[in-house]
């Protein structure tokens, strides 16, 4: 997956695991989100990041200024409600809180219970053109993060007997407008 122009490696591991990351030790790694911490050994350096939460890192050649790679790692949890699927004209990923996404193509969709509030976590983040609803929200770099506000459910209608084999069933108007 490419991020932004920076290619981009996704992985999760079950968060009873040790997460450590092994790269050649002239690499040099800078934290983009979440944390972690490395040691250099002989040829080799590695990092390691908390397992429960997501962690974003850069790895760069020694001497170098531009990125050659982002490694994502999220957490278990995360890795249940992610997904990459095509989202104004380029893959992404996903990360969609208190949803399902569903329908991926030709755009991704979401399902949640009425009055809930929908969040998601979207790389890469430039060029995202969100429809009517979705509202940016603060959230942790290099995601963007957009919420929507679910309308409440219409109260459901009321049925009461009226004699034999008659039902009476009585709704708010408001509720069938629409």
């Amino acid at each position: 997956m490419s991020g932004d122009d920076v290619p981009t490696f996704v992985y999760w591991a079950p968060d009873w695991t040790d997460r450590a990351l092994a790269f050649d030790a002239s690499v040099v790694l800078t934290r983009e989100s979440g944390s972690f911490t490395q040691t250099a050994t002989g040829t080799e350096r590695i990092a390691r990041v908390p397992a429960g939460r997501r962690t974003s890192l850069l790895v760069r050649g020694a001497g170098t200024q531009a990125p050659r790679a982002r490694i994502v790692v999220l957490s278990e949890a995360e890795s249940l409600d992610a997904v990459v699927a095509p989202l104004n004209g380029r893959d992404r990923l996903i990360i969609a809180r208190k949803a399902q996404l569903s329908g991926l193509a030709p755009t991704a969709r979401f399902t949640a219970r009425a009055g809930s509030v929908i969040t998601a976590d979207i790389l890469p983040a430039g060029g995202l053109a969100p429809r009517a609803g979705w509202e940016r929200a603060q959230g942790s770099a290099p995601f963007a993060r957009y919420t929507f506000r679910l309308g409440a459910a219409p109260t459901a209608p009321k049925v009461t007997a009226a004699g034999t084999g008659r039902w009476r069933i009585t709704s708010d108007p408001a509720d069938l407008a629409a």
